[in-house]
């Protein structure tokens, strides 16, 4: 992690989650895959993608080399003219990976002024915007949906600011009990506070406001996630937000969401909404299945 603010406002790393409400949801990994595609058919995921490591996860993330986009997500934004707003998008896009063979679902919906690319997992190969994955369980809040990627206009600007500060102090308001010193890593202190159920830790690096949010039957999870994502950020950038930027973050108990009687440990799941202010646009990113997933969608964001 950067010890000091000039080169946090230089080179600020975070990024966004869903327009409206954000949700929590599951599986955790500490461990990506990054793997190719240039099909433009949604990318099937087999055990055999599965990194070699201590944990599992249902999630991870997809990315191509150089200046190019996913496929799925070239596709998606290709459909869209007449826009009022810039056209950024991110390299690196959530992908299911687990026991069972499991593909990448996509659909994208738009105003003159937002859009938003919304992920899921499906148990058959379906198009981008098939019809059912604009109905449940591929919905945010169900157990398929993999996360989003959205930008919106709001004016006035000062109404985005005031929504980006109130979930600031939501993060804040966890706390149920007196903050206490948390060493996050060797060069990053926060603090942590009971939050009625679990633990919440919360840092700040210059103008974002960070937090873990852990249930109590986690342990030391929190600790871990938080330690995780300073790691991650110490040497993976973004452009610095106009304002403050939010990025919330949590570990809670999960199920294998197409395989609930799966042997696959995926306890603790994590997610993180990630949200922001860039040249007076909102942008907000959501990884329902992996925190460090949502914070790769975030850095590998780019101008489309």
């Amino acid at each position: 992690m950067v010890n000091n603010i000039s080169r946090l406002n230089k080179f600020t790393k975070i990024g966004v989650a869903l327009i409206g409400s954000i949700g929590l949801l599951a599986a955790c990994s500490s461990t990506k895959h990054l793997a190719s595609t240039k099909s433009p058919k949604p990318t099937l995921i087999t055990s055999k993608s599965l990194p070699k490591s201590g944990s599992s996860s249902t999630s991870s993330t997809i990315n191509t080399t150089g200046s190019s986009f996913p496929s799925i997500v070239s596709q998606a934004l290709a459909t869209l003219s007449k826009l009022n707003i810039s056209l950024y998008a991110p390299k690196k896009v959530p992908l299911p990976s687990a026991d069972a063979k499991l593909f990448l679902g996509a659909t994208l919906s738009s105003t003159p002024t937002s859009y938003v690319l919304n992920f899921s997992m499906t148990p058959t190969q379906l198009p981008f915007n098939a019809q059912p994955l604009s109905s449940p369980p591929y919905l945010p809040g169900d157990p398929n949906y993999l996360g989003s990627f959205s930008v919106s206009k709001i004016s006035p600007s000062s109404a985005v600011t005031s929504q980006i500060q109130t979930l600031a102090n939501d993060l804040d308001s966890t706390c149920r009990s007196q903050l206490t010193p948390s060493a996050i890593t060797s060069s990053v202190a926060g603090q942590s506070c009971a939050n009625g159920t679990g633990t919440t830790i919360l840092w700040s690096e210059g103008n974002w406001r960070l937090g873990v949010i852990a249930s109590n039957s986690l342990g030391p999870a929190d600790v871990g996630l938080a330690n995780e994502i300073a790691t991650y950020l110490n040497s993976n950038f973004l452009p610095p937000p106009n304002g403050l930027g939010v990025i919330k973050a949590s570990a809670q108990g999960g199920t294998n969401a197409l395989n609930p009687s799966s042997t696959i440990p995926i306890t603790p799941a994590t997610s993180v909404e990630i949200t922001y202010v860039l040249n007076g646009e909102l942008f907000q990113i959501n990884d329902a299945l992996d925190a460090l997933g949502g914070l790769e969608m975030a850095v590998s964001t780019a101008p489309f």
